[in-house]
């Protein structure tokens, strides 16, 4: 899970009454560029991970990287464990079929998720949806996909295979950037 994200904003005040005022209630960026307040607030209604955890810290007292990031870490943990027969690769000694996306002969598949999250009033965090082809905000695109490969690279260990999981988890951990593991299926 990579340390730094997005946190989209709405151009108008929600109000749960309104309905009918799809920019209140969507914050998808294809939705919010329609609005004539679009980027009145922020650029692009975008809020990266530092500034929410800025704006928390002065209107509701609280701290993303202390109150918010560590529901979003359990959430992910909890999926893909949930997940974990369906997205783990596949082993010559299980029949084949490959990771995600398949492939055959035990070949491994890699997939980058984008985890969509709504905060309830109470600041809790609810899963909204996760997304196989995830939309990256330009100002992280270059950093995520620089982590990505390293994390992956450092996974796979070069020309050698490393004894165990754990050696391989511990050495794409050093080397993965913001990513951080939050769960391995070993």
């Amino acid at each position: 899970m990579h340390r730094e994200g997005v946190c989209r904003t709405s151009s108008s005040r929600y109000d749960p009454d309104a309905l009918d005022d799809t920019l209140a209630h969507i914050t998808n960026h294809c939705v919010q560029e329609r609005g004539a307040h679009f980027s009145k607030h922020e650029p692009g209604n975008e809020l990266f991970f530092e500034e929410f955890d800025r704006v928390l810290r002065e209107s509701a007292r609280m701290s993303f990287s202390e109150n918010v990031w560590p529901q979003l870490r359990r959430i992910v943990r909890h999926v893909a464990a949930a997940a974990r027969d369906a997205l783990a690769p596949a082993t010559v000694e299980r029949g084949g079929g490959g990771g995600v996306g398949g492939g055959g002969g035990g070949a491994l598949g890699w997939q980058l998720f984008g985890f969509d999250f709504l905060l309830d009033a109470e600041q809790r965090a609810h899963l909204l949806e996760v997304n196989g082809s995830p939309a990256i905000a330009d100002a992280l695109r270059a950093k995520i996909t620089t982590d990505l490969a390293r994390a992956l690279l450092a996974r796979l260990g070069g020309v050698s295979q490393p004894a165990t999981h754990a050696d391989a988890d511990a050495r794409a951990q050093a080397v993965a950037g913001d990513f951080v593991l939050v769960y391995s299926p070993t």
